[in-house]
């Protein structure tokens, strides 16, 4: 992922050794994930996935209170690659809208 940033609260991030943290951290807080896929584009250097991601909350997924609730959210994924197909850079949305209404603190 050369090149790339993944933006969180803290700041973005480039490359795939400062990104991996983030996600070693946030899958420890999801289990029994599953994805089903909506739409998807894709061209010679680039694909974009709209997907709707399925888990158990099972710590506290982007600080948000799990507590084991198995919570549904709408995911929009774009990657870009380079002419060789390494991952040039990787964007991905969800709607923590949903999350946070599934997720509310105290319940």
């Amino acid at each position: 992922m050369h090149g790339s940033a993944l933006r969180r609260p803290s700041g973005p991030t480039q490359g795939r050794e400062n990104a991996r943290p983030f996600y070693e951290a946030l899958f420890a807080d999801l289990a029994e994930s599953s994805v089903t896929p909506g739409k998807r584009l894709y061209g010679d250097n680039f694909i974009v996935d709209d997907s709707v991601a399925k888990f158990k909350a099972v710590g506290r997924p982007f600080g948000l209170e799990g507590k084991g609730r198995t919570v549904e959210a709408r995911l929009l994924h774009i990657v870009e690659f380079t002419n060789d197909g390494t991952i040039q850079r990787e964007n991905v949305w969800i709607d923590m809208a949903a999350l946070m209404q599934q997720l509310p603190p105290g319940a």
